[in-house]
């Protein structure tokens, strides 16, 4: 009897590019200077990711910690959709690319959340990269208790099959934990709310024990050359459920929301967020106000992975068919590499 299990069958296709090396720059302590792109390690010490820190010279040492490296990124990745992935991470993490803060996991002090034993993967934007030159990692960590440091698995720059874009929306978008239809409308003054950074869970970003609602708002321009267009709104991955308005019009939900009929509860983390953007409702070439509901079961929530951003259907179907394909081409592979191993 064969038993087969193929990982490939969820989420999108990565591939490694770019090795990260095991040797990085490494200083306890904290001081966001840090993150800086040229902020001068020199004098810092190495020490090896995949390893915990109290091995190599640390014993006993619980707190903050960083790490910096670099990469050369060839202009070749222009037309590629780039993730980094980082193992495991005791306990807590924050990632910045050339200063940019990119994503993080878990929840630092004084409202501290242990992430450990989660897989770090993040999305690296193109805004932020920089094409035939050299790019600085800095990743700010820290350890609670025993073991600290960039423990184990999969380090580097891979690639991802996505559906291409024509513009991103990605960055720094207002943020509420809590419910109000209000949110929604396109008047509504969110000047008070939070700043928050997508895509990324709200744990990681001072909302480490929130379960239940929140809303994100933000503005995206569509160029008006698309007009012709038909446009798709991706939305990447949430979790768990939302409910989707453009300029104060609803234009789709996925998942139940609690008090709606049969079907609350149905896990739609894992579920790609596509919706269709009528062009009626579209100012072209000016603000337009998205506005994101979201419901959390438990665990971490919100809109935690891209790619979030403006596509054609032409593309987006053009995607869905690659996909179903690659997905079918894969599981015949590996069920062959099984049958036929011994």
């Amino acid at each position: 009897m064969i038993i087969l299990t193929c990982s490939c069958l969820f989420g999108a296709e990565n591939y490694r590019e770019i090795r990260l090396g095991s040797k990085w720059k490494f200083k306890i302590g904290d001081d966001m200077t840090y993150a800086e792109p040229e902020f001068d390690d020199t004098n810092w010490n190495t020490i090896r990711v995949r390893k915990r820190w109290e091995d190599q010279g640390y014993p006993g040492y619980d707190g903050y910690a960083w790490y910096r490296t670099d990469f050369y990124l060839a202009e070749k990745y222009k037309s590629k959709s780039l993730n980094i992935q980082l193992g495991s991470i005791d306990d807590v993490d924050a990632v910045y690319i050339n200063g940019q803060y990119i994503g993080g996991t878990g929840s630092f002090p004084p409202r501290y959340m242990t992430a450990y034993g989660s897989q770090r993967k993040y999305h690296l934007p193109s805004d932020v990269l920089k094409y035939g030159e050299d790019n600085v990692i800095a990743i700010r960590v820290y350890d609670h208790k025993e073991n600290g440091g960039i423990l184990w698995g999969n380090i580097g720059i891979y690639s991802e099959f996505q559906v291409p874009l024509y513009s991103t929306i990605t960055g720094s978008w207002k943020f509420s934990p809590g419910d109000s239809p209000e949110w929604s409308r396109i008047d509504y003054n969110d000047t008070e709310w939070d700043v928050i950074q997508v895509p990324s869970t709200w744990e990681a970003q001072d909302y480490p024990y929130l379960d239940g609602y929140g809303w994100y708002r933000h503005t995206f321009q569509v160029d008006r050359d698309l007009a012709q267009e038909d446009l798709i709104l991706v939305l990447g991955l949430i979790d768990d459920i939302d409910e989707i308005y453009v300029n104060g019009v609803r234009i789709g939900q996925t998942g139940r929301f609690p008090g709606e009929q049969s079907g609350h509860g149905t896990v739609h983390w894992k579920d790609e967020r596509f919706y269709y953007l009528p062009s009626k409702l579209i100012q072209w070439d000016q603000d337009n106000l998205l506005a994101v509901r979201v419901f959390d079961t438990g665990g971490s929530g919100g809109i935690y992975e891209g790619p979030i951003g403006i596509t054609s259907r032409k593309d987006f179907l053009r995607y869905k068919r690659e996909k179903k394909r690659k997905k079918t081409s894969n599981f015949f592979d590996e069920l062959f590499n099984e049958i036929f191993s011994d």
